[in-house]
């Protein structure tokens, strides 16, 4: 029989490759959320993160952690290539604090 799911016109990726496009920041008109306004792709990951944030926002810091909150891996500055080389398989947390002293967590899967 035919599949009328959803999901049978979706393309089936090679691993380790994404073909996700880069996300298009919205002009959010004056005031933004850091977690609105901040992409990080691809996710899953392999080896690298990358990061876009909005115009008026700039990142201090940036911190991988473990779902328990250990820090595995972080960066300062306002990098927009995040080197995973090294890092495990799994579940964590990317802590992204702004110059402003907001923040914004984001949930990545490395495979």
């Amino acid at each position: 029989g035919q599949d009328y799911s959803p999901w049978r016109h979706l393309p089936v990726p090679s691993p380790g490759t994404t073909s996700a496009p880069v996300p298009k920041i919205p002009e959010t008109g004056g005031i933004e959320n850091p977690a609105a306004t901040t992409y990080v792709y691809p996710n899953p990951a392999a080896s690298a993160l990358y990061i876009r944030t909005g115009k008026t926002l700039t990142i201090a810091e940036s911190a991988l952690l473990t779902t328990n909150g250990s820090v595995v891996r972080s960066w300062k500055g306002n990098p927009e290539k995040l080197d995973l080389r090294g890092v495990g398989t799994g579940r964590y947390v990317l802590r992204i604090r702004y110059a402003d002293a907001t923040e914004s967590n984001h949930s990545i899967v490395l495979h």
